[in-house]
């Protein structure tokens, strides 16, 4: 009874993991915390990619926009605490600019005036992340 218990789960585990995995546009699985990867346009007719740009009086780029002039743009990493070598749509992720410049840190969510909700880069990383890949 426990052993068919157990291979019950783990088909149950399995069978969640496998079906909801994202995909990239060449239908490759993500990797979860490693790789580099672009968010880019669903659509074909817009072109460009992600940028940081400065928001206010900052003294430095720190918020993440989509800029049309810059394709493909930065890559990312998706980064999940949950051990396993692939992103699914039912993790919460940290996600991160890829480079070599220690500045481009993990992206975090605030409501800063003048312009309420952004996405910004910071030094906080949380532990579940607050971003979820979905599907469309």
């Amino acid at each position: 009874m426990k052993i068919t218990f157990l291979a019950l789960c783990l088909f149950l585990l399995t069978y969640k993991a496998t079906s909801s995995v994202i995909v990239d546009t060449d239908n490759y699985p993500v990797r979860n915390n490693c790789g580099a990867y672009y968010i880019v346009p669903l659509s074909n007719e817009l072109s460009g990619g992600l940028a940081l740009t400065t928001v206010g009086n900052e003294a430095e780029p720190k918020a993440v926009v989509f800029d049309p002039d810059n394709s493909p743009g930065l890559p990312v990493r998706f980064e999940s605490p949950y051990k396993t070598a692939f992103v699914t749509s039912s993790f919460f992720l940290n996600i991160r600019f890829v480079s070599s410049s220690p500045d481009l840190g993990i992206w975090d969510v605030s409501q800063e005036f003048p312009i309420s909700w952004t996405v910004r880069v910071s030094d906080t990383k949380s532990l579940l992340g607050p971003f979820r890949v979905e599907r469309a």
